[in-house]
């Protein structure tokens, strides 16, 4: 599981006797014991999160974060370094506790795309937008990002853009060859 709303998954689980192998990543910093602090279901969160066989964060940093977060609410919890990474015993259970940064090989795409049959592509994909203003965003589609209409909005505001939003259907209509429905349109996102 991965984000901090399943922080609580894993006890969930456990409470109904699930004893399967559980795994936690958090993508998004972990805050110090001065911040963390401020949260009254503290000591909760933290021990929900030990009851997931191993935890992991994207720096040292949180890692470090979250193991001064444990010595300083979570009293029982016994902290010993195992190589790179953290074991944590708490009555019952043992969780490892790890950095493992995510990211790209940047040498592999940039070689990638340094190809000239993406350079022809890329050159394609321009003449077809030639004179159109490009928004372009990339991040997940959820919720939490927010609509098209908003993201709009935005570059309005922010950018003293003027762009009707009836003209803007999503540029993969045009790359991945779906019908659009307006075929008049000009401005792409």
């Amino acid at each position: 599981m991965h984000d901090y709303h399943l922080m609580s998954v894993a006890a969930s689980l456990r409470q109904l006797g699930v004893n399967e192998q559980l795994a936690y990543f958090h993508h998004i910093p972990f805050p110090s014991p001065d911040i963390f602090e401020k949260l009254p279901w503290r000591e909760e969160i933290l021990t929900a999160l030990l009851d997931f066989d191993v935890v992991g964060f994207q720096t040292l940093r949180d890692r470090r974060n979250f193991a001064a977060c444990l010595r300083q609410f979570v009293k029982a919890a016994e902290i010993k370094t195992q190589g790179e990474h953290l074991v944590v015993d708490e009555p019952g259970r043992t969780t490892f506790v790890g950095a493992f940064p995510i990211g790209i090989d940047f040498e592999e795409f940039a070689q990638g795309a340094a190809k000239g049959d993406v350079a022809d592509r890329a050159a394609e994909i321009a003449r077809g937008f030639s004179g159109c203003l490009i928004i372009l965003g990339v991040d997940r589609l959820d919720y939490t990002k927010g609509c098209a209409k908003q993201r709009v909005e935005s570059a309005r505001t922010n950018r003293a853009v003027n762009v009707p939003y009836a003209s803007i259907p999503c540029a993969l209509t045009r790359a991945f060859s779906i019908p659009a429905a307006n075929a008049s349109v000009r401005a792409k996102v």
